[in-house]
């Protein structure tokens, strides 16, 4: 195999590494606003519940 093929195949190879350390980064992002907009949803559940006069059982009971 000659230099030129290396070189092709190293960067070929850096390429894979950086498309894969970026795809692992979206994943994580999305991961954090699964969480966050879960986070959101709970809290606005909570005070719906609340103003129906709810809140106060399901605090003693959760």
């Amino acid at each position: 195999m000659d230099s030129g093929n290396v070189s092709a195949l190293s960067q070929n190879g850096a390429l894979q590494a950086a498309a894969l350390q970026q795809a692992q980064a979206r994943q994580g992002t999305t991961v954090q606003a699964l969480d966050a907009a879960m986070s959101i949803q709970e809290s606005v559940l909570k005070m719906l519940l609340e103003s129906l006069g709810v809140g106060a059982q399901l605090d003693e009971t959760g």
